[in-house]
């Protein structure tokens, strides 16, 4: 019987090495999990700046694009690099959970704050380039308005550089959630019509926005909050 050689990846007692014998692929899986329990972690810290915030706090949560929003307001910004929209809704689960606990807390032991705990006075969500589905966009609009005291505001997603395929999807994502947002009474950033046949405002990924994208980005949205 002839022999076959493997020339892929190959699992030897629980470690899996590729065709040159490495074994770097076992940390992927690793990184991830340590990934997601801080970003966990990093949701302390949203609590707390929301109760003892003097002035109303702004929530800026989406993936990494939204690391390039600056606001005119306070603003708290939540950086989930690569995230889709579950990760987006798991991090609005655990904040409006906190947001309940602490209620019911307060109502027995018969305190008031003038904040509710992680009760943000506007959240605005970025919606980026990485695949995402209708019904999960809708539930995390459902959690912001949990955690949300004035206006939940969607950042429509960038005409990204790519193919066919990438550039029908979102475009098709950019008509649905602005038909969605006007449906639900969202407001919405329709971030599209200010990019489109500007490929200069894109970093040479033709994903995120440079510094002048940046800066459109971030006045769409500071409009928005007006």
């Amino acid at each position: 019987m002839p022999l076959a050689v493997n020339t892929g990846q190959m699992r030897i007692l629980g470690v899996l090495f590729d065709s040159e014998g490495q074994g770097d692929g076992n940390w992927e899986g690793v990184l991830k999990k340590v990934e997601r329990k801080l970003q966990f972690w990093r949701l302390r810290q949203l609590t707390l700046e929301a109760l003892d915030q003097a002035a109303p706090l702004t929530l800026v949560i989406g993936e990494s694009i939204s690391r390039s929003i600056k606001l005119a307001r306070p603003a708290k910004v939540h950086c989930l690099p690569g995230a889709r929209a579950p990760d987006i809704e798991a991090t609005l689960r655990v904040l409006a959970d906190t947001r309940a606990k602490a209620n019911v807390v307060n109502t027995h032991s018969h305190t008031h704050s003038s904040h509710s705990v992680t009760n943000f006075d506007n959240v605005v969500i970025h919606v980026g380039t990485s695949e995402v589905t209708k019904s999960s966009l809708a539930r995390v609009y459902d959690l912001a308005r949990k955690v949300c005291q004035h206006r939940v505001i969607v950042s429509g997603p960038l005409p990204a550089k790519g193919n066919d395929e990438r550039f029908s999807r979102l475009f098709s994502l950019n008509r649905w959630l602005a038909n969605f947002c006007k449906e639900q009474n969202l407001v919405y950033v329709d971030n599209w019509a200010s990019f489109w046949g500007k490929p200069g405002l894109l970093k040479r990924d033709g994903l995120h926005p440079n510094a002048p994208g940046a800066h459109l980005l971030s006045k769409n949205i500071n409009h928005a909050l007006k």
